[in-house]
């Protein structure tokens, strides 16, 4: 379906700067703990009247996990924000 990504926190290192966009995706729900995880990006499921947290940041150990939910197929592989995303987000866990 076609939605909006909506970044939610825009002083993180992966999300400063950017701004919201489209994209044509699987919305679908994320496991994960909302007492430590931070949440970077959401996306509003309009058939559903449901917000879903689309990428999330937290530590484990001394590592550092980034989860973005998109990239289910070619049309949101290509999207120059998606990409941007997941380069930020490898750059961000590696350091």
């Amino acid at each position: 379906m076609d939605f909006t990504i909506k970044v939610t926190n825009t002083e993180h290192p992966i999300t400063e700067g950017l701004t919201d966009f489209e994209v044509t995706d699987e919305l679908y729900y994320l496991k994960h703990n909302p007492a430590t995880s931070q949440h970077l990006m959401s996306a509003y499921d309009t058939t559903k009247d449901e917000t879903h947290v689309m990428a999330f940041h937290h530590t484990y150990g001394d590592g550092k996990v980034f989860y973005f939910a998109l990239g289910h197929d070619m049309a949101v592989l290509e999207n120059p924000s998606f990409q941007e995303i997941v380069r930020r987000g490898v750059l961000w866990v590696g350091r």
